[in-house]
């Protein structure tokens, strides 16, 4: 870390850094302090800033802390909640750098080793193809698949949308209006998403193989995909999810269920967030 660290800054030390988690940050925040600039008095400056809710000691000792300019934000700068900005995509004048999160994620997989990204993806949410993948791919970051199975709806649990308990029906696929629960205010795309289940079904009774393994053999089919996480209820589950280990799809069937959930990738766009609208 100390030889990556000297590199970074070029021997110089930090201007600055940010603190974006949450949880206990005493490492973090005494690493971040012995980098930070030294200067000729042998007081460290620079400026700290904390995003999440970190907790960690402050040391006040002269020539640690009592230099550093700590500041708290619970905003992410000029754009925010600016819709024009966030989603249009106008631009402010060129002295203000556009830190989307898209260009946040390009720049720490760019800048740290990151041994795998876990994000929701599955046949019937497919939305990092557009805007995160492909930043996962030119880092050589692998994605780790999470909701593989998306609550059920891919393990073959339910023959029709309107199957799916009501309680339940919370991401951006199902109408607000309808589903009062969900908290994106969007008014989803269910439509697209009982066509595609349907036509997931339809690959099934046309193959050899269950929902199960053509939803998962379809992710690990996938460019970029470096592993599938299947949630399990208990032994029984787990035991009967290992022939899912070894399933390898045949290209005509993964090229099937790419497009026979293609409508409804377009309906949800490239917002990654399953649950909520997007704001960046």
């Amino acid at each position: 870390m100390d030889e990556k660290l000297d590199a970074f800054t070029c021997n110089e030390g930090f201007d600055g850094a940010v603190v974006a988690f949450g949880g206990p940050a005493d490492q973090a925040k005494d690493t971040i302090v012995n980098y930070t600039r030294i200067q000729p008095d042998l007081h460290h400056t620079g400026t700290v800033v904390t995003v999440g809710w970190p907790k960690f000691t402050y040391d006040g000792e002269i020539g640690k802390m009592n230099n550093i300019d700590l500041r708290r934000s619970s905003r992410t700068g000029a754009g925010y909640h600016d819709a024009e900005w966030e989603v249009a995509g106008k631009d402010y004048p060129p002295v203000l750098v556009r830190w989307s999160t898209l260009r946040n994620l390009d720049e720490i997989m760019s800048q740290t080793d990151i041994s795998a990204s876990e994000v929701v993806y599955n046949l019937l949410y497919r939305c990092i193809e557009d805007e995160v993948l492909p930043k996962s791919k030119k880092h050589n970051v692998p994605i780790l698949t999470y909701s593989s199975l998306m609550q059920g709806l891919l393990a073959g649990k339910y023959k029709n949308l309107s199957d799916f308990p009501a309680n339940r029906a919370r991401t951006r696929m199902f109408d607000n209006e309808t589903h009062p629960q969900a908290r994106h205010k969007e008014s989803g795309c269910e439509r697209e998403g009982k066509e595609a289940l349907e036509k997931i079904w339809e690959i099934v009774y046309k193959s050899d193989y269950t929902m199960e393994e053509l939803s998962v053999g379809w992710l690990k089919a996938q460019e970029g995909v470096g592993g599938v996480l299947v949630g399990t209820r208990n032994a029984e589950q787990s035991r009967d999810l290992k022939k899912l280990i070894d399933i390898n799809l045949e290209k005509e069937w993964v090229d099937s269920l790419t497009e026979a959930t293609s409508a409804l990738k377009r309906a949800l766009g490239s917002n990654i967030d399953m649950w909520d609208h997007r704001t960046r």
